[in-house]
């Protein structure tokens, strides 16, 4: 197992990932000594390199001048915390990309506005309001998904985040003006989810530092400031 978990954690903190642009090929990886040294930044005035790939050759190529001396950096992609601790173990310093997930789709966030306004679960006039605005926001910003149940892929509501310095993503924001009628009423609302969810990381912080004592120095580091990082942004609008 412990071999297993190296291998993996190798293949994704080390390799390069390679889409076949035609949809022809599945996605391959491309392990390139040397190329797998560059280092990573979230900062877009950071980056000075770029690199491309196809059967016969890989390259990397600066994207700018750059001064004797000075390190060659990429771009890993512009993900969340999440996935540069989940894939690579480190947390960019900066990261611009960085977000809390407040609701998994936009049903939870309709049963939950609901369940704060007081109403009860089988209002109907509450149901077709919710219909409607789910309809409106999923034409805008609805993703494709897979249902489990019925085996169809149908428009779901799925970015409904917090961003760096509290910022509200557009997707959330239609979403709370549309059901409370009002942009003020509609930040209040996410204000008061992004205080209970920093509540609630705060009270399993105790439990979260039990299991921590399983790592080593730098892991535990590691999650430690991921939390912090993320009840930050929180702080930021509750």
């Amino acid at each position: 197992m412990e071999e297993w978990r190296w291998a993996i954690s190798l293949v994704h903190s080390r390799t390069f990932r390679i889409e076949d642009e035609s949809g022809r090929r599945a996605t391959r990886r491309a392990l390139v000594p040397g190329a797998d040294l560059l280092n990573h930044s979230s900062a877009s005035e950071g980056v000075n390199c770029d690199w491309k790939a196809n059967d016969e050759y890989f390259v990397i190529q600066t994207t700018r001048d750059v001064r004797e001396g000075e390190e060659l950096m990429l771009s890993y992609g512009e993900q969340c915390d999440r996935h540069f601790a989940l894939f690579y173990g480190f947390l960019p310093a900066p990261n611009p990309h960085n977000r809390v997930k407040l609701f998994m789709n936009g049903r939870e966030a309709f049963d939950w506005y609901q369940a704060l306004c007081g109403v009860e679960e089988g209002d109907e006039a509450w149901h077709r309001e919710k219909e409607r605005v789910v309809k409106l926001v999923c034409d805008k910003y609805g993703t494709y998904k897979l249902d489990k149940e019925t085996g169809l892929r149908r428009r779901v509501i799925q970015d409904l985040y917090l961003g760096a310095n509290g910022v509200v993503n557009d997707s959330m924001l239609l979403l709370f003006q549309e059901m409370c009628g009002d942009e003020d009423m509609a930040i209040a609302a996410i204000r008061v989810r992004a205080g209970e969810l920093r509540d609630r990381m705060a009270e399993a912080s105790e439990g979260i530092e039990c299991e921590l004592d399983l790592l080593d120095e730098y892991n535990q580091r590691l999650v430690r400031e991921y939390r912090a990082r993320k009840i930050a942004i929180l702080n930021h609008i509750a």
